[in-house]
């Protein structure tokens, strides 16, 4: 499962889905309905920042991982 991260005007109500912190700032990242913080949204193995991958996101079994660790995983 792969997805598009989309840059959207910070809800009110948006707490991120990794640290449970409000965003505060002007965008957040959303990936599979959950906001995340841009710093926070991370691959689940290697830790590296997702928000400038390309392709950024790749999903399963409700983990974020780049591509390389989503084709090992």
């Amino acid at each position: 499962h792969t997805s598009a991260l989309l840059p959207l005007i910070t809800p009110n109500f948006a707490d991120c889905a990794a640290c449970f912190a409000p965003i505060q700032d002007r965008y957040v990242l959303r990936y599979d309905n959950r906001h995340f913080h841009s710093s926070c949204l991370r691959c689940s193995m290697c830790h590296v920042e997702l928000a400038d991958e390309q392709p950024p996101v790749y999903g399963r079994d409700g983990m974020l991982f780049c591509k390389a660790d989503f084709d090992s995983y």
